[in-house]
């Protein structure tokens, strides 16, 4: 019996690495293919320009917004906010075989912040209804594309360090978790099917 609960904990840990890898190469695409840089203020790597953000705004409103358009968009300026960088990992994580099984990939919004982000989780989106971070469970891995950072809210620290499941944000990140922690969540516009009426953040 323990030792079908100990392959039962080997399992769910294996899981949880295979989303924390995928989570990085989703996520060096922005460092070692192409640098995306956000026109947000709260940016302390790069401080974005009112003209930064004009262009983001010009070519949301110039077609409709899907995913190889905001990855195109982004990749064609060198510009994106939360909604780009999101798109575009959402188009990796997606795709990738190791989450085919056992993982949901879900964009979600954070209400009354206008912001988005990513959430693997063991269970399918939350849909119309809103959830908060705890309710994702103990093995969802959160991805924040904005500010390139990883990690498992809902992981206590010492089975993330000793399972090297841990990510050690800087200040910005720190922040952006801080956001997302205290948001009620939603899932997020899925990038194929959002109007011009209501863009991404």
């Amino acid at each position: 019996m323990k030792s079908l609960k100990i392959m039962k904990i080997m399992k769910i840990m294996k899981i949880m690495r295979i989303r924390k890898h995928a989570a990085q190469v989703a996520l060096k695409f922005f460092k070692e293919i192409a640098p995306i840089k956000s026109s947000t203020s709260a940016n302390p790597k790069v401080r974005g320009t009112e003209m930064d953000w004009e262009i983001i705004k010009a070519y949301r409103n110039n077609g409709p917004v899907s995913i190889m358009s905001s990855i195109k968009n982004a990749l064609n300026t060198g510009l994106g906010n939360c909604g780009e960088k999101t798109a575009i990992c959402y188009a990796s994580l997606s795709c990738n075989p190791t989450l085919l099984t056992n993982s949901f990939v879900t964009i979600l919004y954070v209400i009354n912040t206008d912001h988005q982000f990513i959430a693997i989780t063991d269970h399918a989106d939350p849909g119309t209804s809103t959830v908060f971070l705890p309710k994702l469970g103990q093995t969802a891995l959160i991805i924040d594309p904005l500010s390139e950072d990883w990690y498992f809210p809902n992981l206590d620290t010492f089975t993330a360090t000793t399972n090297f499941l841990v990510n050690f944000p800087d200040k910005w990140q720190r922040k952006e978790r801080n956001k997302i922690a205290h948001g009620e969540l939603i899932e997020g516009y899925l990038p194929m099917d959002i109007s011009l009426e209501n863009p991404p953040p």
